[in-house]
């Protein structure tokens, strides 16, 4: 038993300094030579191409967009408008579905899709749901209103 312990301890130990070392393998083009219409940024991951509209999409903006009544306001959005679909109740069907959604600069929420599903119907609902929601004001870059692109998790539990 003694062995299987420090036989395991050696490989996370040997995993770790891994990960440690392999950090440089993925590191950044310097330059790049062909034209984007993206708009540059201090960071990579600030801002993406949507692959539907051609439209610039941010990622990590300065101020995010507000949804009324903030985190907790939206928590209440959720309860009160998912409706568990009755099929999926009688099959026991639960889990996390990941929802992507763009807020506009006008605070629609618009290009709602899964990105990791649960079942076709607990899908269904929660593209539904997001579809519904209204954002009190928009992200902001530079003071600027912007479109964001959001993913969120929701969760379907049966008591």
């Amino acid at each position: 038993m003694y062995f299987f312990k420090c036989l395991l301890l050696l490989f996370f130990a040997l995993c770790l300094s891994a990960g440690a070392f392999a950090q440089d393998d993925y590191a950044l083009p310097r330059e790049r030579k062909e034209e984007s219409n993206i708009p540059k940024s201090d960071s990579i991951l600030t801002v993406a191409k949507d692959s539907l509209t051609d439209s610039v999409i941010t990622v990590l903006v300065e101020t995010m967009p507000l949804f009324p009544g903030g985190d907790e306001g939206l928590r209440k959005f959720l309860e009160q408008n998912i409706r568990y679909p009755r099929e999926a109740k009688d099959r026991n069907k639960q889990g996390k579905v990941y929802v992507g959604f763009v807020i506009t600069k006008e605070c629609e929420t618009t290009n709602v899709h899964i990105i990791k599903g649960a079942h076709p119907l607990l899908d269904a609902e929660a593209i539904r749901v997001a579809s519904l929601f209204k954002f009190a004001k928009p992200g902001t870059q530079n003071g600027k209103p912007v479109d964001v692109k959001f993913t969120m998790p929701i969760t379907f539990k049966l008591n």
